[in-house]
């Protein structure tokens, strides 16, 4: 039988069917989300909603301990220098510690926004063992709340070796590391040794470079010492500024009252100035009553400096030469000249005399003056060119010829004879003021 049912009510019996499921379903959803969801929502009064948390700033790092200048190992008894560096470029250091071996034995005292400490000590170790070398600096970015410290630490471990015998007599001191902006003579100066003694036992000191080492001859004196007291006993014959940082500056002689365009650090070592001398120079100083124990004769001075340094003229005048020393000989004299140079350390080809040189001529009141450059590693005028004034770029400072080490030779020349270029300079400074 066939009933048939009004269309009205099909209507609403799928509306009623839809609803019923419509319910089953969000009570199915609710079941499985519906606590995530009413969270989300802020409609769970039964629970305090879960803060988002806001993400941290990262914590500021601490002052930067460098420890690179410590030894790998000591040998007993023996003086060990130990040099630590602090540094803070945010806001300053608060305080500085060395530890050794767990005891507390240095702590500067520092300047209201000091950005770098540098500590420098002797050590002598008494007994075979390791050394533990710990550095804690503190950093603040508000000194009335200690929350603010910044705290790093560094360790540092070396051993201690028997001391070593070569056969030599040994020379009471130590080897020490130069590093980026030190100042050899302020460093000596905090063991006790003053500037000339420093010079005597580094005789290359005035070409030293970071990442070279000097000699400390302390003689187990380790008392610091000030500039006044070593010219109390004359031991403070060198005027040092700023050793590294300026090129025009570093060292040089204290009674020059002023500074040359070609003073690049005047390495003050014996037989180096204009005098006489126990090395080699080719002038023999017999004649200018040398001793047997100094027999030659260096006849200008020499100013150490870096390989590659602009070199300056000290006067204008007139390039007479401009090339090597072989070539100048045989044009002034007629005669070859050899040398064996390339059997000094540190000597670049042209190995002869005075290796690539410039000589510039000019007229002072009258008389006739040669400056002579000797060593270079570059030449930057030619024969014939007229310089203007002091001050002009005439080459850069090189190992040829005859040099141990990058360094200039400067020679002065009145009517054709050497004179004392410190003198000649003092006195041109003083006609000049």
């Amino acid at each position: 039988m066939i009933v048939n049912i009004p269309t009205r009510y099909w209507l609403f019996l799928t509306f009623f069917t839809g609803c019923i499921s419509l319910v089953v379903l969000m009570g199915v959803g609710i079941f499985l989300f519906g606590e995530d969801l009413l969270t989300e929502l802020n409609l769970n009064t039964g629970k305090t909603p879960t803060p988002v948390a806001n993400n941290p700033l990262p914590p500021r790092p601490g002052p930067i301990i460098d420890l690179s200048a410590l030894p790998v190992e000591a040998e007993l008894e023996k003086v060990v220098p130990l040099r630590i560096r602090a540094t803070d470029t945010i806001s300053g250091l608060r305080s500085v510690e060395v530890y050794i071996d767990g005891k507390l034995v240095q702590a500067p005292q520092l300047l209201a926004g000091q950005q770098t400490a540098q500590v420098n000590f002797g050590y002598i170790p008494t007994v075979f063992q390791s050394v533990t070398v710990t550095v804690r600096a503190v950093a603040n970015d508000n000194n009335d709340d200690p929350s603010d410290d910044r705290i790093s630490e560094a360790v540092h471990v070396f051993n201690v070796v028997e001391p070593r015998d070569d056969g030599t007599e040994a020379v009471e001191g130590f080897d020490l590391l130069i590093v980026e902006n030190d100042d050899p003579f302020e460093l000596a100066l905090e063991f006790g040794v003053c500037p000339t003694r420093l010079v005597q036992a580094n005789p290359s000191l005035a070409a030293i470079q970071p990442g070279q080492s000097i000699f400390i001859p302390t003689d187990g004196d380790l008392r610091p010492t000030t500039y006044e007291e070593c010219q109390a006993i004359g031991q403070d014959t060198i005027d040092v500024i700023n050793f590294f940082n300026n090129p025009t500056l570093g060292i040089r002689r204290t009674f020059l009252t002023a500074l040359y365009p070609i003073d690049q650090r005047y390495g003050i070592t014996p037989g180096r100035a204009f005098e006489c001398s126990s090395f080699f120079t080719g002038v023999d100083g017999s004649n200018r009553g040398c001793s047997s124990d100094k027999p030659w004769f260096h006849t200008g001075i020499d100013i150490g400096a870096p390989k590659g340094t602009e070199l300056y003229s000290v006067s204008s005048g007139t390039v007479t030469w401009a090339g090597s020393f072989k070539d100048w000989i045989f044009a002034t004299s007629g005669r070859d000249y050899t040398d064996e140079c390339f059997k000094f350390a540190g000597s670049e080809e042209p190995h002869e005399g005075y290796g690539y040189m410039v000589v510039i001529e000019t007229t002072l009141n009258g008389i006739k003056y040669e400056f002579l450059y000797a060593h270079l590693s570059v030449i930057s005028v030619e024969i014939g060119d007229k310089i203007q004034g002091e001050g002009f770029v005439i080459g850069r400072v090189g190992s040829t010829g005859c040099s141990t080490a990058p360094h200039l030779h400067f020679e002065v020349r009145e009517r054709g004879s050497v004179i004392d270029p410190v003198k000649f300079l003092e006195e041109m400074t003083a006609n000049a003021g």
